[in-house]
């Protein structure tokens, strides 16, 4: 399987850069807090008479001190989740790359952590094309047993009870696999045939209640369910049309490199280089958060 690390817009890097941005502002907090609290004692400590409005001043210093430290602990707290969380991610995104890429030949590509232009919300863990179609992946590295009702994750207690889980990855992905269609369609004239996957690494589904809106799978029988699935057959060169239009900014009816071109009256906006022979494929250049 031939790899392509796709990282423009990777959460994890991101999360990580704010982790540490984080924990560099608690400890700035912590450092300031300390040097007022010297300066405070100080005073506090030559001052020969202190009245009670003096004592009432220095226990609502000390007060104000303790609720900022607490507000300083409980962002970087929050911070450390968050990184933790994405980096707990990666691994189950790891471990299903090696699955994958102990299974298939290299006629089928992975597209690592793609972000859809223009689009302000998360990355796609992986893309899988290849000959029995293009496959969309949220990957979760969750453990323990779990339920699937009418597109809802529960997950199973020992008590054989359940509770709804906290994360909803079928509703996340069924709206990023239909922006991921609408970029290739109405921005690539590229008409695909997609399936949408949420691959559990770690957990195990126990039930599925009503229809399911995409396919849900462990991670050992992936490599069944995209072996099995219905979707349009794609040649080879309908595989490297798509790579080159994905990842290298080809045009999609000539091939040809995508230059973009700064408009006088217009916004910018994305022309073949080979409109001097007559191709005349343009693509608006969509911005963040358009």
């Amino acid at each position: 399987m031939q790899i392509i690390e796709y990282k423009r817009g990777n959460y994890i890097k991101y999360s990580k850069y704010k982790a540490s941005q984080a924990r560099n502002r608690f400890l700035l907090g912590i450092l300031v807090l300390i040097i007022l609290a010297i300066i405070g004692m100080s005073f506090f400590k030559e001052a020969k008479n202190v009245n009670t409005y003096g004592v009432i001043f220095y226990l609502i210093l000390f007060v104000g001190f303790l609720w900022i430290l607490l507000a300083l602990v409980k962002m970087i707290l929050k911070k450390e989740d968050i990184w933790l969380n994405w980096l707990i991610g990666e691994r189950g995104e790891v471990e299903t790359l090696n699955y994958l890429n102990q299974r298939f030949d290299d006629s089928w590509y992975y597209i690592d952590n793609f972000s859809i232009p223009g689009i302000k919300m998360g990355n796609i863990d992986g893309i899988l094309i290849g000959k029995k179609g293009i496959f969309v992946l949220e990957i979760k590295r969750w453990r323990g047993d779990f339920n699937v009702s009418n597109n809802i994750f529960y997950r199973l207690l020992e008590n054989n009870k359940s509770y709804k889980y906290r994360i909803q990855p079928i509703d996340q992905l069924t709206e990023t696999s239909k922006l991921f269609v609408e970029y290739l369609e109405n921005k690539k004239e590229m008409h695909v045939d997609v399936l949408p996957i949420v691959v559990i690494v770690k957990g195990v589904i126990k039930t599925f209640i009503g229809l399911q809106a995409i396919s849900v799978v462990e991670l050992n029988k992936l490599q069944e369910v995209i072996n099995h699935a219905d979707l349009i057959e794609l040649s080879p060169e309908h595989i490297k049309k798509f790579i080159n239009i994905l990842i290298y900014n080809k045009c999609p009816r000539c091939g040809g490199d995508l230059v973009r071109h700064h408009g006088e009256k217009y916004s910018d906006f994305w022309g073949c280089s080979n409109y001097k022979n007559g191709c005349l494929f343009k693509e608006e250049i969509i911005q963040a958060g358009h």
